[in-house]
């Protein structure tokens, strides 16, 4: 498995930072197929994702998923869902297997509040 340092926002910070997310963030598989987070449910942390794909999607009201975003680790999933107000419309679904880390969204701001180099990467993919 994929380290957490291999994150592209996590490479600016230390091992002692690493190893508490480790300890913050239980561990996770998704087999390809399977629903992260349905849509319309809020997100209760990021997915910190170390290998796999997973999709954005919407359910169409013909029933079918329109996927909007792709992401294929490692990098940090859910984040506008986290960092945003309003209960997301869209879901996570395990386009592949996956395997990572899901890390509280309280942790996740603690993270974004004390390392400015984490903050500014998370800023600049949210600008994208």
């Amino acid at each position: 498995m994929t380290s957490l340092g291999s994150i592209p926002a996590l490479r600016t910070v230390s091992q002692r930072v690493l190893d508490v997310i480790a300890v913050d963030a239980r561990p996770v598989r998704y087999p390809a197929d399977t629903v992260i987070r349905p849509p319309g449910r809020r997100a209760t942390g990021v997915v910190l994702l170390l290998s796999g794909t997973v999709v954005a999607s919407y359910p169409t009201p013909a029933g079918a998923q329109l996927w909007t975003d792709r992401c294929t680790g490692p990098r940090i999933v859910d984040k506008p869902a986290v960092l945003g107000a309003d209960v997301p419309s869209y879901g996570l679904l395990a386009l592949t297997a996956v395997t990572g880390r899901l890390l509280p969204a309280a942790a996740f701001k603690d993270l974004l509040d004390n390392h400015a180099g984490v903050r500014a990467h998370v800023l600049t993919q949210l600008a994208r």
